[in-house]
């Protein structure tokens, strides 16, 4: 279904990638795509 993620994250902002970070990785291996992190 996917094949390339995109995550962007404000590293001085951890809430806006605390939750999304492991959720991200877990698709990707779920769908063998490709994790951006930005």
């Amino acid at each position: 279904m996917y094949s390339r993620i995109l995550l962007t994250v404000d590293l001085n902002e951890e809430a806006s990638w605390k939750k999304a970070l492991p959720t991200a990785v877990e698709y990707a291996k779920v769908f063998g795509a490709d994790l951006h992190v930005a």
